[in-house]
């Protein structure tokens, strides 16, 4: 973020967030007739929003294991993946929401790419990196 006129860093992310519009947003996404459909990413994507919020540090598939899916101490993500599945079924949820409900706040919500976080984007800066990243879907013959 640019400290002298406050404006997000030139790749879109925020350095800090603003919390009544990441909670407006996500409230928008978890209401939306789309993601109610989707398999279930909503407590994921609320645990990573609070946790972006509250700032601390980074999340591990630990903390994530036993605060958002009731698993206990001796959790091993090599035996039990459901933290990367439900990782990755958000991160492609929140991509197929704006790509059918567009953006119409002043933050997007994304899920890291690298680690289990939440990347707050300025929509104005980002300026269509999210579609970039989305991969091609298989085509089956």
């Amino acid at each position: 973020m640019n400290p002298k006129t406050n404006d997000p860093a030139p790749d879109g992310r925020r350095d800090s967030i603003d919390a009544v519009a990441v909670r407006k947003e996500l409230e928008r996404i978890l209401a939306s007739e789309w993601f109610a459909k989707s398999q279930g990413p909503d407590l994921l994507l609320r645990f990573l929003v609070d946790s972006a919020i509250a700032g601390g540090p980074p999340l591990d598939e630990y903390a994530i294991a036993s605060r958002v899916f009731g698993r206990s101490d001796n959790f091993t993500p090599q035996i039990d993946p459901i933290v990367s599945v439900q990782y990755r079924r958000l991160r492609t949820a929140l991509l197929d929401f704006y790509e059918a409900e567009g953006c119409s706040g002043s933050v997007m919500l994304d899920a890291s790419e690298d680690g289990f976080s939440l990347v707050v984007l300025n929509p104005a800066a980002d300026r269509g990196a999210r579609r970039r990243r989305r991969k091609p879907k298989k085509l089956v013959a």
